[in-house]
């Protein structure tokens, strides 16, 4: 019996070693990532985004940030176009400088956010360095999103929101 507790355990070890081996590639930063990623999805709370959001974009560094106030009015939240992001002196590729802006070209999905920035909801899209500037990020519990902002294959900076006081709205306008 001894024999066979000692095989059954150096097959286990064996097994587990090939399995380590196989896994080429990862480290645990993705892993963590992975892990975080799941748990946000796992814990989607809403559907929909109409309402205020108090946020904040990030620049990369983390000296520069801005601000902004989400506005959604779509009722049942899956279609951003129309919508309103306010702030100070929005920045974006150093060249573009306003307080409002529409969100365009949006999905909003299981969770999943995506816009682009237009002066209105009928102007081209906002670019930096000839690429489309796009927010992408997921909505999470308790309501709380947060992204990236990305231009090409570019990261802008990093933007997080809060359900807001729907009463009020504050920011500028356009």
């Amino acid at each position: 019996m001894a024999f066979l507790t000692k095989y059954f355990a150096a097959a286990c070890i064996v097994l587990v070693l090939a399995a380590i081996a196989g896994c080429g590639g990862g480290n645990l930063t993705t892993a963590a990532t992975d892990i975080i990623g799941t748990q946000r999805r796992a814990n989607l709370t809403r559907d929909k985004l109409t309402g205020l959001w108090d946020g904040e974009v990030v620049s990369t560094d983390g000296i520069g940030r801005q601000t902004i106030v989400l506005k959604f009015a779509q009722g049942d939240g899956f279609d951003l176009d129309g919508s309103i992001l306010i702030g100070s002196e929005i920045r974006i590729g150093s060249a573009v400088v306003r307080d409002t802006f529409a969100l365009v070209n949006g999905v909003f999905k299981e969770g999943d956010i995506r816009f682009n920035l237009a002066p209105d909801s009928t102007a081209p899209v906002i670019v930096s360095e000839g690429e489309p500037v796009l927010f992408l990020g997921l909505l999470s519990e308790n309501d709380f999103m947060s992204g990236e902002l990305k231009a090409g294959g570019r990261t802008l900076g990093f933007w997080q929101a809060v359900i807001g006081d729907t009463t009020a709205l504050s920011g500028g306008s356009g």
